[in-house]
C-alpha cells in the first residue's frame, strides 16, 4: 500500500492516529512530523511509523497482536497481565497482546510494527499440535533471548522489504498464507507464552520443574505459596522461579493460577443447574474478587460469566 499518512499538524496527527489505532493525546512538540507507511497482507501487516511529537494514548483491545521494532525514541506501555515497560532504540517488544485495553506514551519514536490476527498464532500452533487450545496467552513483553528478538526483527524486515513491498504483479495467495505462518512462528519463538490448560513441558533433566508442577497440581486447592512449592522439592524459591522461566516461559504463581482457573472451568462445566454459583465455585479455588476472576477467566477460557449470588 505504501504511504498512507504524513503531516506536521499536531491536531491532524491526533485525529488520524485516534481513528486508526487508539485514542491519543498529542502534546506540544518542536517537531510534530508524523508519517505512516503501511504494507498489508491477508491476516497481517507491517507498518513503518515516525512519530515526531510527544503523545500519550489509551487504547481499547486492538484484536491484533502487535510487535514493535524500535529504531529511535522511546515507547512506554502498560497492559493488564503483562509487565509495565519503557523501551528504547534497538529493542524488540510486544506492544499489545490484542485482547486487553492498554495505555502508554510515545516520544519522538521511529519504529516498525507488525500486526497479526490472534487466530493466526493459534492456527500456526495447531498445525503442529491439534490438541492446542485457544487463545495464545503471552506472559512477557520482552523476547526470551536476545537472539530470538534479532531473528524476529529480521523476519519483520524481510517481509516488509522483500514480500510486502509493491510487486510488479499481484502476489499469489499462497505467498500471503505462508508468510503469515512465518511471522506467527517467529513471534511464538521469540516471546514466552502459554495456552489454556497447557502443562509446561519439562526438560529431560529438569527435576525441579517436574516436581514443582506435580506439587502444584496436587495442592492447587490449598493456600500454597512460592515458599511452599520450593520446600516440597526442596530447593530455594529462586531455583523454582528460574526453572519455570527457563523451561516453561512462565512463573510458578502464574502456573498455579492457570491450574486453578482450569479446575473452576471443569467444575462449572460438570455442575448441575442450581448446584453452585460461579461466585461460590471461584471462591473455593481462591478467587475472592468476582470482577478480577471474570477478567482472568475470559482471558483463559474466552467465556462470559454472570455472577449469580442467589
Amino acid at each position: 500500500m505504501g504511504l498512507v499518512f504524513r503531516s506536521s499538524d499536531p491536531a491532524e496527527t491526533e485525529a488520524y492516529l485516534s481513528r486508526q489505532y487508539a485514542e491519543v493525546t498529542v502534546h506540544a512538540s518542536p517537531d510534530a512530523r508524523t508519517e505512516v507507511v503501511r504494507h498489508t497482507a491477508d491476516r497481517f501487516s507491517v507498518e513503518d511509523l515516525r512519530i515526531g511529537c510527544e503523545m500519550s494514548f489509551t487504547a481499547d483491545p486492538l484484536n491484533a497482536v502487535c510487535v514493535v521494532v524500535l529504531h529511535a525514541g522511546t515507547i512506554a506501555v502498560r497492559e493488564s497481565g503483562l509487565p509495565d515497560e519503557v523501551f528504547g532504540p534497538g529493542e524488540v517488544f510486544l506492544h499489545t497482546a490484542g485482547h486487553r485495553s492498554y495505555t502508554g506514551a510515545i516520544s519522538g519514536a521511529r519504529y516498525t510494527a507488525a500486526l497479526l490476527h490472534p487466530d493466526l498464532l493459534a492456527d500456526t500452533l495447531q498445525a503442529c499440535d491439534k490438541t492446542v487450545r485457544r487463545p495464545v496467552l503471552f506472559t512477557d513483553r520482552r523476547p526470551a533471548t536476545a537472539g530470538a528478538g534479532r531473528q524476529l526483527a529480521a523476519t519483520v524486515a524481510f517481509l516488509r522489504d522483500s514480500v510486502l513491498a509493491p510487486p510488479p504483479r499481484p502476489r499469489p495467495p499462497i505467498i500471503d498464507t505462508t508468510c503469515g505462518q512465518l511471522l506467527a512462528a517467529a513471534v511464538l519463538a521469540a516471546f514466552p507464552y502459554t495456552t489454556p490448560g497447557a502443562r509446561p513441558a519439562a526438560a529431560p533433566g529438569d527435576a525441579t520443574l517436574r516436581r514443582a508442577i506435580a506439587f502444584i497440581e496436587a495442592n492447587a486447592h490449598l493456600d500454597i505459596t512460592l515458599a511452599d512449592i520450593a520446600a516440597s522439592i526442596p530447593v530455594s524459591p529462586r531455583a523454582v522461579q528460574y526453572a519455570f522461566a527457563r523451561h516453561a516461559g512462565t512463573t510458578p504463581l502464574a502456573y498455579l493460577r492457570g491450574v486453578r482457573l482450569a479446575r473452576v472451568h471443569e467444575e462449572l462445566a460438570s455442575a448441575m443447574p442450581g448446584q453452585s454459583t460461579v461466585t461460590e465455585t471461584a471462591a473455593r479455588w481462591g478467587f475472592a474478587h468476582p470482577g478480577r476472576f471474570a477478567a482472568a477467566y475470559r482471558d483463559v477460557i474466552r467465556g462470559t460469566l454472570r455472577f449469580d449470588t442467589d
